[in-house]
């Protein structure tokens, strides 16, 4: 569960599941880099149990607390780490527009994440993204039942034609099993490569649960956008941003 709202609704930027059952609290299963909860001191394992000296049961407990207040709230935290309870001060954010920008604050400049037991359905084999050094890669993730990544198809197919040429690669990721992913990709007319990630780690592993879910890699391999959905005006930046990103040294 991550935690935030529209843009006035305090945002503590972290990811939470339940804690064990005997333990009461709301367990911290990631921290967004730059977010309010990571320049506090927040870190992934710990359990947020009181905030402003209210008890939390759970990640809902810390959503209901967190976005009744305003962005630039100052709060009190409790929580559970190795060497006992800290008491945190956190300044509430402003949430973050939507889930792109989540996934920016996540990913955007780093190395991304590894493949994890994929399999290549068509087009070149890759089991690492390392193979791709000094190419702009987009990849994509997506599934058969996705309508909107059916109707993106060819707006991919087109980057392929136009900037393959030019050191750009598509690779596309679902968790469709091996034979659905080839009869899908072939019904569609995908041009590009399509891994299957039967397992789901791949997948589970650049968070990418909304779908389409887009990231744009540079030529050193460091993620350079990432794009949620669909929407024609993010598609034309990503696309000029591509454009750059070939010509970048």
């Amino acid at each position: 569960m991550t935690i935030r709202g529209d843009e006035n609704r305090g945002w503590l930027g972290v990811e939470m599941v339940s804690a064990p059952s005997e333990q009461a609290g709301a367990l911290v299963r990631d921290v967004l880099r730059g977010s309010p909860a990571a320049q506090a001191g927040i870190q992934a394992g710990h359990r947020i149990i009181r905030i402003n000296g209210e008890g939390i049961a759970g990640p809902e407990d810390v959503a209901r607390v967190v976005t009744r207040l305003p962005a630039g709230t100052r709060v009190s935290v409790a929580v559970e780490a190795p060497r006992g309870v800290r008491m945190l001060a956190v300044v509430l954010g402003p949430a973050p527009a939507d889930d792109s920008d989540v996934m920016r604050l996540r990913y955007v400049g780093q190395p991304p994440p590894r493949l994890t037991d994929v399999r290549t359905v068509q087009g070149q084999s890759i089991q690492s993204l390392r193979e791709l050094r000094g190419k702009v890669v987009v990849l994509e993730f997506w599934a058969s039942w996705c309508a909107v990544c059916q109707f993106l198809v060819p707006k991919l197919n087109r980057w392929r034609d136009q900037y393959q040429a030019q050191g750009l690669e598509l690779v596309s990721v679902t968790t469709d099993h091996f034979d659905l992913a080839s009869a899908t990709a072939g019904q569609l007319d995908i041009k590009y490569t399509v891994l299957a990630d039967p397992s789901g780690k791949t997948t589970e592993a650049y968070r990418a649960l909304a779908l389409p879910s887009l990231f744009v890699l540079d030529k050193r391999g460091i993620v350079r956008e990432t794009v949620v959905g669909y929407d024609e005006a993010s598609f034309q930046r990503t696309e000029l941003l591509i454009a750059r990103l070939i010509a970048e040294d």
